[in-house]
């Protein structure tokens, strides 16, 4: 999960050279602000069918990819588990980012296509075109059905 404190103090910015629609920046450095997914944010809010459980892992988000800086891996391998279904916000930054991080660390990778969003036009680019290239990718169905016993 993409986490950062309600007043932003552990929120750090990134040297890019555009901006968000891929602007050049302008001469006048464009002000912080907080972080859309703070802690507690209303947008954040866990599916009750979804909340965590005493059984689970809390792997705080810091970057892009979900394996950077977290100790997701050693959890996944400590499990034996070398299966992942990605679902979020950013199609094309973070779920591709921790997507390509899951292959080079040889797992296997399931997109959950009904569970991304994002831009609408790099969304589907990265869902139609780029991913297939490197795992699977499903629907919610696809996915619960596999999850039962069945393998889409």
């Amino acid at each position: 999960r993409a986490d950062h404190r309600p007043d932003g103090a552990d929120f750090a910015r990134t040297r890019t050279d555009t901006d968000q629609q891929l602007r050049p920046w302008t001469a006048a450095r464009p002000q912080p602000r907080r972080p859309p997914h703070g802690s507690g944010s209303p947008g954040l809010r866990v599916l009750a069918d979804l909340d965590r459980r005493p059984e689970d892992y809390d792997v705080p988000k810091h970057r892009w990819s979900a394996f950077c800086g977290t100790h997701l891996e050693l959890s996944l391998r400590a499990r034996d588990i070398d299966t992942i279904l990605l679902v979020g916000g950013s199609t094309h930054v973070g779920i591709a980012s921790t997507a390509y991080t899951a292959r080079d660390l040889d797992l296997q990778v399931v997109v959950v296509r009904d569970g991304c969003h994002g831009f609408v036009e790099q969304r589907e680019f990265f869902l139609d075109k780029v991913f297939p290239r490197m795992c699977r990718v499903r629907t919610v169905d696809e996915v619960l059905a596999a999850l039962s016993g069945g393998r889409p």
